[in-house]
């Protein structure tokens, strides 16, 4: 297994064993990417696995790229735009209140 150097907090391949066999981990600047073979369906290997990555701050998701299966963690992003959508009901707000203030209606 070729391994490079994983982000602190990240889990051990050996630690994702029960869903998802890992037989090379890359790391770039944007994500961490596990290479393996995954032992259930998407959706299983997505739950088994969540917990290990969100306890981190990571996001996980399995993937399949030029055929193999890829477990791809990105960072959590934590700024406030994604954190709440503040927008939407001011957005919401002003488009009531403008159809109630207009007089053509």
């Amino acid at each position: 297994m070729s391994t490079s150097s994983r982000p602190a907090g990240l889990p051990d391949p050996a630690s994702l064993a029960d869903a998802f066999h890992v037989y090379e981990v890359d790391v770039t600047d944007e994500d961490v990417r596990y290479y393996g073979e995954p032992l259930e369906d998407r959706t299983a290997v997505e739950r088994a696995v969540e917990p290990l990555f969100g306890d981190s701050g990571y996001h996980v998701s399995l993937t399949r790229e030029t055929g193999e299966y890829v477990l791809v963690a990105t960072e959590r992003s934590t700024s406030l735009d994604e954190i709440v959508h503040w927008r939407n009901p001011f957005a919401f707000s002003g488009g009531r209140l403008r159809r109630l203030l207009d007089p053509k209606r």
